[in-house]
């Protein structure tokens, strides 16, 4: 059992992020373009992904942040909301790509902590890993894969800093704890 656990903790450290992006330093961000905004404005009505009240300002809770991840020169998107359209850390994020006629969505999060992208790369694209914090010592990860098309989840996994002893006294961790979970169905 251990040799199991040791060999998924290798396969989810190699998931982890191959660059700066998602760590603690200070980020390069970009004003989100209005069309963005105009689609996840009209998307939010469809989808209710946004609260009603912050719908018509909408553009001074989101943040952009290029990344090219699929190393062509023209940066994707990153597209984070901020302030009081997020709870707990967690903020509604998507991922765009700039086209010949504006820009397409790749990737719907939902509330996430952070984006990552990978070292290894589907169909073009490098793959993201996505947080979510769920305490001061547990969380999620999801691995997603670009499939020609969209970025589609393809793993999920929980993460932990805490352990319960026999006697059920909790223990810090010094390094997360990290187990494949089963993944929600996409929408």
């Amino acid at each position: 059992m251990w040799k199991g656990a040791s060999v998924l903790a290798v396969m989810v450290a190699a998931l982890l992020p191959a660059s700066a992006f998602g760590q603690a330093q200070a980020r390069r961000t970009v004003a989100v373009p209005r069309q963005i905004i105009q689609q996840l404005q009209q998307d939010s009505t469809e989808e209710n992904e946004l609260d009603d009240l912050y719908r018509d300002s909408l553009a001074a809770y989101l943040v952009a942040e290029p990344l090219d991840l699929n190393h062509d020169g023209i940066p994707e998107l990153a597209i984070r909301g901020r302030g009081r359209i997020c709870a707990a850390n967690n903020c509604v994020s998507w991922i765009y790509r700039r086209t010949a006629t504006g820009y397409e969505r790749l990737l719907s999060t939902g509330a996430i902590q952070r984006i990552e992208p990978q070292a290894t790369m589907t169909h073009g694209y490098r793959d993201v890993m996505t947080s979510t914090h769920g305490s001061a010592w547990d969380g999620d990860m999801t691995l997603y894969k670009f499939d020609g098309q969209r970025f589609r989840r393809v793993r999920c996994f929980t993460y932990t800093f805490r352990y319960f002893d026999a006697q059920g006294e909790m223990h810090e961790l010094d390094r997360q704890r990290t187990a494949p979970a089963v993944c929600p169905p996409e929408n």
